[in-house]
């Protein structure tokens, strides 16, 4: 892209989905090559440590509790890999007013998509890792009640300290993409497409400033 005379404009760039109101950190880099120079899109939102300026004019972070509906204070987990993470940075904890760490790809290892709800951090450490790619029985729909009672060790782990992962659902919505996009495969398959993605909203808004 960057040989001479490929094209004459040629520019990169690191921007993160958050800060166009995508409820999850996805930090990508863009490159662009055109006829004439690219104009980078302007961020709509920006975080908590961000100048002054930028907090007046822009409007906060999207939290990922409200796109979940979640009640109350959850926050992620970072002992178990939960969401964003940047592949060589530390994991860092969110709390549900804040976007969610980096959707990871993985599914097959111990759950990489952890809530807990808030107690002001002082639950104990999960006692069991439970692999399963099922997560636990119980779900938005039931109330996170169980049906039947539980029968899995992601269950125990659930009852025991209120941790459960993510369904890949709502790993899809903390990316952006609309309820009923078809991803395709086993459910494994289907958390390593999301993980995979690139946040649907980057596409709109770096499209939106092609020159015409």
């Amino acid at each position: 892209m960057f040989r001479a005379g490929l094209y004459p404009h040629v520019a990169t760039r690191f921007l993160d989905a958050a800060d166009w109101g995508l409820p999850s950190h996805r930090r990508r880099e863009f490159l662009v090559a055109g006829p004439v120079p690219y104009r980078w899109p302007e961020p709509t939102h920006c975080g908590p440590d961000a100048p002054v300026a930028a907090r007046r004019r822009l409007l906060p972070w999207n939290g990922f509790g409200a796109a979940l509906g979640l009640v109350g204070e959850w926050q992620a987990d970072p002992e178990r890999g939960s969401g964003m993470v940047e592949r060589h940075g530390a994991r860092k904890n969110a709390t549900s007013d804040q976007p969610i760490g980096t959707i990871l790809a993985r599914s097959h290892a111990a759950p990489p998509f952890m809530l807990i709800p808030g107690n002001g951090g002082h639950l104990p450490a999960a006692g069991v890792c439970t692999t399963e790619v099922k997560g636990t029985r119980a779900s938005a729909a039931s109330g996170f009640t169980f049906n039947g009672g539980p029968d899995r060790a992601s269950d125990s782990l659930f009852l025991a300290t209120g941790r459960r992962r993510l369904t890949w659902q709502e790993c899809a919505t903390l990316v952006g993409f609309p309820d009923g996009y078809p991803f395709q495969g086993t459910i494994e398959a289907r958390y390593r497409q999301v993980g995979n993605a690139v946040a649907p909203i980057m596409a709109q808004v770096l499209a939106t400033n092609l020159p015409q």
